[in-house]
């Protein structure tokens, strides 16, 4: 695939290194994508402008990112999820017992998912609830 040869597609140029997750928001206005090294960017589709630049704090870097509800959330080997809102970018940070390799969520609502490196995934009704609890480790997965 040599995306010069293809009609219908842009070529976002501002990361710095490898990307590790890219995602639409609902209803798919915005683009933002994460590099290993932490730098989330987020474009507006529209016009193609940068919305947001900003590094995460992961140690042994970055591993995953979406857009949930009113936020941004992060994941990193570092086992620690960072929920960062839109305007401006203040930090949240909860933590689990093993490292997030990757987050999504449903559209629309607060329900997510992480696929963790011991080989489960968790399944959250709400991002409240882990903002109140601080850690993934006390919220019970749903079936």
């Amino acid at each position: 695939l040599d995306p010069d040869t293809l009609t219908g597609h842009k070529r976002l140029v501002g990361p710095t290194a490898s990307i590790v997750a890219t995602c639409f928001d609902d209803p798919a206005q915005q683009l933002l994508s994460l590099s290993r090294n932490g730098e989330l960017l987020v474009w507006d589709v529209r016009t193609w402008k940068q919305l947001i630049s900003h590094k995460c704090t992961h140690d042994n870097g970055a591993t995953g990112a979406c857009f949930v509800a009113d936020c941004i959330a992060t994941v990193g080997s570092d086992a620690g999820l960072r929920l960062w809102s839109h305007h401006p970018v203040p930090e949240t940070a909860v933590y689990a017992s093993s490292p997030i390799l990757c987050v999504a969520t449903y559209p629309g609502s607060q329900r997510a998912c992480f696929g963790m490196a011991n080989g489960s995934i968790q399944v959250y009704e709400s991002m409240l609830d882990i903002k109140a609890h601080k850690s993934l480790q006390l919220l019970s997965a749903s079936p």
